[in-house]
């Protein structure tokens, strides 16, 4: 395991600043100056480091906020954990982000707060594995060009909000083995619904128009596995996926669906990535 470090002190804080420069967090539009990490750090910031030998591999930057949707509500009633950095060097080996979550999870825990939340780009297939697969996190919440006209320096920001309840028996028992992850075959025997199957291309699968959802409760929303390398090599057809996924998850999650899990393999012959979608109530993934 990484040994992981709350960084406080200025040199460290320096080092974490200029982490955040290296060309594999280039779509990353939120970067934070050593000053900016100071003043976090020392006012209800939460700066994490992974290091291996002493060197650092990963970083992890969040702060206090409160949920806006019931801005009635006292501030410590809405109080949240929100992560707008998180970052691991491309040689680094794997797992080095889910120990960075699992120390913010320890940390909120102690602080008595029970919501982290963070952002996540759709067509991310890794990300969408670590937040929803792995650590048990949930979203209902889509935004597109979450940083507005010209706020990202790549491409389309859009976004998921992802919400991870942190006290959750559902997450405690995910963490700890003792609730089943289901696999991609265990949700397509289930009767579950795919939404927008691909059709296969040379070298990259091709987007669907949506099929109807009928009265299923769970439903599967594919995206490509290898969006980044698929944008590099197919700009116009990474145009069209990301419009896609646009479009079908305005569709399913007007309709109450929730984003509960992520799912890989293989399926007629190719390898395909899903989002699992619930028609379940928020409260039962969130507050139980």
């Amino acid at each position: 395991m990484a040994d992981i470090r709350r960084l406080i002190q200025p040199d460290d804080l320096r080092d974490a600043a200029t982490f955040q420069d290296h060309p594999a967090f280039g779509a990353q539009p939120i970067r934070f100056s050593q000053p900016a990490l100071v003043a976090l750090a020392h006012n209800g910031g939460l700066v994490l480091g992974a290091y291996d030998n002493g060197d650092l591999i990963g970083l992890s930057v969040s702060f206090l906020g409160t949920d806006v949707s019931d801005p009635k509500r006292p501030a410590m009633a809405n109080l949240k954990m929100v992560t707008t950095f998180l970052g691991v060097h491309p040689d680094a080996r794997a797992g080095v982000g889910f120990e960075l979550l699992l120390e913010q999870r320890a940390y909120a825990t102690r602080q008595g707060i029970r919501l982290i939340t963070w952002t996540l780009d759709p067509l991310n297939a890794a990300y969408a594995d670590l937040s929803l697969h792995q650590l048990g996190a949930i979203t209902g919440e889509f935004v597109a060009d979450y940083f507005g006209a010209n706020g990202h320096p790549t491409s389309a920001a859009d976004r998921l909000v992802i919400e991870w309840w942190v006290t959750n028996r559902r997450v405690e028992e995910r963490l700890t083995g003792r609730r089943v992850q289901l696999e991609l075959d265990a949700y397509l025997g289930g009767n579950a619904t795919v939404i927008n199957p691909s059709q296969p291309g040379e070298p990259w699968p091709q987007p669907e128009p949506l099929h109807a959802m009928g009265e299923a409760t769970i439903l599967l929303l594919e995206i490509p596995i290898e969006f980044g390398a698929l944008h590099v090599d197919v700009p116009e057809l990474a145009a069209s996926w990301r419009e896609h996924v646009r479009v079908a998850l305005r569709a399913v999650l007007s309709e109450g669906y929730i984003i509960t899990d992520f799912v890989q393999g293989n399926w007629q012959g190719r390898p395909r990535s899903f989002y699992v979608l619930s028609l379940a109530p928020r409260s039962f993934f969130s507050l139980s």
